[in-house]
């Protein structure tokens, strides 16, 4: 056993049992439930209750949920919906079209977006990709375009990579004025309007996609130049899994994990009817890394926040920590400089809210920052939280919602703001930088120090908590 989770099987615990024997498989340690059996149903109609109340404006009734608690898909969602399971893998017996109407139903799409999709990750001898969307939307508009587009560039920096998009079409940059390209056109516009620091471009084909040279000396005015794409968006379901299925067919030996879900409220994943062994346990992995992120967020009590109507010079003056800053910290050739540290106190019962602007300085020839994994540690009471896209499957506390880029441009100067929220206990804390990487390797910097003794009292109004 690989010690991945504790799984649970949906289905006929006798023939369960019987297939196993006949398989010499063992079944120690794993959880067999028998959904349609009379002892779970007192359950069943747990489940049918919440799921009616939830969609009573829809039209369900609490009679057409009991009678759908005999469907796995609805039942096993539902136990993670309610807690009595953090993940759920579906897909290998069931249409995905009916997967992915149960998944609204029960699961719903995450705040922010209205639409979610999946990704398959390809790890090649050239490098790694991320190819979305692979699976649910099959004619995506250009609002569905924007949404895949948000939600590939989340799920890229949660697998610790720096997403390089492309859009990708069978026209370049306007080309065509007609049909599908039109759509892709239209939301890489309002994803560069909207993400300014975002590696973003297209519409173009794939050629131009993975061929840098190709790619800069063709259309040097694209936002990729210099960078070499490892994130492609299609325009389509059509395309994006033919796309797939077509490199995966000519060669066997390249690892294709997926289809990894983006976008719903809790850990839903797919699987294909195809899929050995291999990939049922890849994607069981990202599903737990799914739910550990979940549920360490929801248990944390070091929440990020947002500053409402508000300017960090708002909140300077009789706010202002006399905080020991460390000036000037350099990281090879980026410094980093805290320039205000700012207590805002007891706003509401969650803890004391600590706002910090900060400057960083590229002097460097490249992007800041390159391969490097960088993350913001905050170290209360002597125990250190980290923060980055992938931190919250590793650190002993969390911080939640914190998702701004952070891209530095070569030659460049950057202002940005973090707010965190620390326990009312807290006696001191300091905020540092880690990043690990070829180039930064293990550097470990302290950016702060503040005792309680410096803590001030607050101004009214200022802060939000974020969703």
């Amino acid at each position: 056993a690989e010690g991945i989770c504790h799984p649970i099987l949906l289905g006929n615990d006798e023939a369960i049992g019987k297939l196993a024997e006949e398989l010499d498989l063992s079944l120690e340690g794993i959880e067999i439930v028998n959904l349609r059996h009379p002892d779970e149903s007192e359950r069943r109609e747990r489940y049918a209750r919440i799921l009616a109340e939830k969609r009573s404006r829809e039209g369900f009734t609490y009679e057409e949920a009991n009678d759908k608690m005999f469907e796995r898909n609805y039942f096993g969602m539902m136990m993670v919906e309610t807690g009595d399971a953090d993940a759920f893998i579906t897909g290998l017996y069931t249409r995905y079209s009916n997967t992915i109407k149960v998944a609204k139903e029960v699961i719903g799409i995450q705040p922010g977006f209205k639409h979610f999709g999946t990704m398959h990750i390809l790890n090649s001898k050239k490098g790694t990709y991320f190819l979305a969307d692979t699976l649910i939307n099959r004619h995506p508009d250009t609002s569905t375009l924007i949404d895949i587009a948000k939600l590939s560039d989340k799920t890229v920096r949660f697998f610790n990579h720096t997403p390089v998009i492309s859009m990708l079409s069978y026209s370049n940059f306007g080309a065509d004025t007609a049909g599908s390209p039109v759509k892709v056109h239209e939301a890489v516009s309002y994803m560069q309007e909207e993400y300014p620091e975002l590696a973003i471009d297209g519409e173009m084909q794939v050629n131009f996609a993975m061929n840098r040279e190709l790619r800069d000396t063709k259309y040097p005015f694209t936002r990729l130049k210099g960078k070499d794409v490892n994130t492609l968006i299609f325009p389509n379901l059509s395309s994006a899994n033919a796309g797939y299925k077509l490199l995966q067919a000519m060669d066997p030996d390249t690892e294709f994990i997926g289809p990894i879900q983006m976008g719903l409220n809790k850990p839903i994943h797919f699987t294909d009817f195809e899929s050995s062994v291999r990939d049922i346990v890849n994607i069981t992995a990202v599903a737990v890394i799914d739910a550990i992120v979940d549920k360490k967020k929801k248990e944390s009590s070091v929440n990020m926040i947002e500053v409402s109507q508000t300017t960090p010079d708002e909140l300077i003056g009789s706010n202002k920590i006399p905080a020991k800053l460390y000036e000037s910290v350099s990281v090879g050739d980026t410094v980093f400089t805290v320039n205000n540290v700012i207590d805002v106190n007891n706003i509401t019962e969650n803890g004391r809210y600590i706002y910090i602007d900060y400057t960083i300085e590229n002097k460097s020839d490249k992007d800041f920052p390159t391969d490097a994994v960088n993350n913001f540690c905050i170290n209360i009471n002597g125990e250190e939280i980290v923060y980055d896209v992938r931190a919250d499957v590793y650190a002993k506390r969390f911080i939640n919602g914190y998702s701004s880029k952070f891209t530095v441009e070569p030659k460049s100067t950057v202002t940005n703001y973090i707010g965190f929220v620390i326990p009312e206990d807290t006696k001191s804390f300091s905020v540092g930088y880690y990043a690990t990487g070829s180039e930064n390797d293990k550097t470990s910097i302290v950016l702060c120090d503040v005792s309680s003794s410096d803590f001030v009292a607050p101004p009214a109004g200022l802060i939000k908590e974020s969703e």
